[in-house]
């Protein structure tokens, strides 16, 4: 079992949805026909978050590429692709072509989306996605109102998005995957994590913390510079982008921080062992989880028709 924050985030909401995902949908025998249900149902977003992935897209593939490649591209331009992937999705998501039999989600890498109100009949009205849009668009505008950010990443030695990172603690494998490494070249790395929350009250400083650690701890990526094994887990700048609200978050780590992080890792890890230890993937036993205490959860849930059937 490999501990991420996401996992550990499922785990605490619900640990039947938990399961669902961990240990139902990411098996490997996805033909079989319950497990190829959950894979499906697994890929089902909110709008919230559909959109939320659309502007992680837009920024990672294109606006911080540009930079890495010296070719920076304007607001404008930004716009522009998020409009053809925004037009794109909306037509995969409304079409429902994740129930298309033998659809490759590997061909549709751009234009998949799948939406949990189409899959429970809910569906989206014109209104929602002119206010998804209309999110989107703030998003990035607020994007480029960050100078000073816009000019560290210029001033970067490498930019990297979204790159796995794994590394073990006490036994315990685990799994981070930061928005943003930014390589400086007479500073410490900057990570960066971007957040398109409507309220921005959530505190993300553990997350964030959990990314640091795995940086200075993983098995460096062949193209990390060398200077990245001097530095301690504390020394790592951590930045917090809130685009909707337009706020930036920094966090500073403390060695104490850097101990508390680890403890809480592994004490996460082991709650979560041992509750995988209470089936094994050959069996489909959801009802040896607890469900959610809120019945918001469940509303929302994508694996709501498997958890309730019958």
């Amino acid at each position: 079992m490999t501990w991420s924050f996401s996992a550990h985030r499922r785990f605490r909401v619900c640990q039947r949805k938990w399961y669902f995902d961990e240990m139902v949908a990411a098996a490997l025998a996805k033909k079989e026909p319950l497990r190829r249900e959950a894979y499906l149902l697994s890929k089902l977003q909110g709008l919230e978050s559909w959109r939320g992935s659309l502007v992680d897209a837009v920024i990672g593939d294109h606006i911080v590429r540009s930079i890495a490649d010296h070719r920076p591209l304007s607001l404008q331009g930004a716009l522009g692709i998020a409009k053809d992937l925004f037009d794109r999705q909306v037509a995969f998501a409304r079409a429902h072509r994740l129930r298309e039999p033998n659809l490759k989600m590997s061909d549709h890498k751009e234009e998949f989306a799948a939406w949990h109100a189409i899959e429970y009949g809910q569906g989206v009205s014109a209104a929602e996605l002119e206010t998804s849009w209309s999110e989107i668009q703030n998003s990035l505008a607020n994007f480029y109102q960050f100078p000073d950010l816009i000019r560290t990443l210029h001033a970067s030695a490498r930019l990297v998005t979204q790159r796995t990172l794994t590394f073990s603690i006490d036994g315990v494998a685990v799994r981070a995957t930061p928005d943003l490494i930014v390589f400086r070249r007479a500073e410490p790395p900057l990570i960066v994590d971007w957040k398109t929350y409507i309220k921005d009250s959530e505190d993300h400083h553990l997350q964030l913390a959990c990314y640091a650690l795995a940086l200075t701890t993983c098995t460096p990526h062949a193209d990390f510079p060398s200077t990245l094994s001097r530095y301690r887990t504390s020394d790592i700048d951590l930045l917090e982008v809130q685009l909707i609200t337009k706020k930036l978050r920094p966090y500073k780590l403390s060695d104490e921080d850097a101990a508390e992080v680890e403890a809480f890792i592994v004490e996460s890890a082991m709650q979560i062992d041992l509750a995988a230890s209470a089936s094994v993937r050959s069996e489909i036993a959801p009802e040896k989880y607890p469900v959610a205490y809120s019945p918001m959860t469940c509303t929302y849930c994508p694996f709501l028709s498997l958890c309730w059937k019958g």
